[in-house]
């Protein structure tokens, strides 16, 4: 059976990451819909990230919109949780937004605030980390 691209991607930054350092657990809800795809306990924090992929626009000046990568049920649970962490040291959930550039899965590791404002494709090209990088980041975050 093949794996989608976003399954894919997380792999990419799964495979970065030190089990004996950081413990991830994918989340699937059978039952229910809208938890964000990954937990990562850390010695000092845990972070919830929502994984996304996407085809990159040709055109650099497509706007890419993250609110309309998200569910309904994705944006309260997301929405539920920045409230929640907002006058915390917990860090609020991410979203990771994957593609593939020359063969490599890239992507952006970004906060989810409400109502995120929509950025370029030339602007999100020239922020794409490693997966390396992405999970170095999320390390940082949970340690």
């Amino acid at each position: 059976m093949s794996r989608k691209p976003e399954n894919k991607f997380m792999d990419a930054v799964h495979s970065q990451l030190d089990p004996a350092t950081i413990y991830k657990m994918k989340i699937t809800p059978v039952f229910s819909s809208g938890e964000p795809d990954v937990i990562y306990e850390g010695y000092a924090k845990d972070l919830f990230v929502e994984y996304k992929f996407l085809e990159l626009p040709k055109r650099y000046s497509t706007m890419i919109y993250f609110d309309k990568l998200l569910s309904e049920k994705q944006i309260r649970w997301l929405t539920r949780r920045v409230e929640r962490t907002s006058n915390s040291d917990r860090p609020p959930p991410y979203i990771a937004v994957g593609c593939k550039v020359d063969d490599k899965y890239q992507g952006i590791l970004i906060p989810y605030v409400s109502g995120m404002c929509p950025i370029s494709t030339d602007t999100f090209r020239s922020n794409l980390s490693s997966a390396k990088d992405i999970a170095n980041r999320i390390l940082s975050m949970v340690s």
